[in-house]
C-alpha cells in the first residue's frame, strides 16, 4: 500500500535538483557581481590629497638604488633609459 502517488517521487527529485541548480546559479551570479568592475572600482582614479613628484624623490635620493646583495652590488639609474644598470 502506497501513501503517495508514484509521480510524487519524480516531483520530489525534480524539486531537489532544481533547488540545487538555483542555489548554484545564485552563487555564481553573486560571485560575478562581486568580481565586477562596478564593485571593485576598477578603472576609477582616486584623487591624491598631496601631489607626489617622482622627479623630486629621485633627485633627493641621488639616482642611487639600495644595495642589492642577491645581485652582488648597487645599481644606478641610467638617465637615458631610466632602467637600472650596474654601477
Amino acid at each position: 500500500m502506497q501513501i503517495f502517488h508514484r509521480s510524487t517521487n519524480t516531483f520530489s527529485r525534480a524539486t531537489i535538483y532544481g533547488a540545487v541548480f538555483i542555489v548554484v546559479g545564485v552563487g555564481w551570479a553573486l560571485m560575478q557581481i562581486q568580481r565586477s568592475p562596478y564593485v571593485t572600482y576598477a578603472g576609477v582614479v582616486k584623487p591624491q590629497p598631496v601631489p607626489f613628484s617622482h622627479a623630486a624623490s629621485r633627485d633627493r635620493i641621488g639616482h642611487r638604488l639600495p644595495l642589492l646583495p642577491h645581485l652582488g652590488g648597487s645599481f644606478e639609474l641610467s638617465r637615458a633609459s631610466r632602467r637600472p644598470r650596474p654601477a
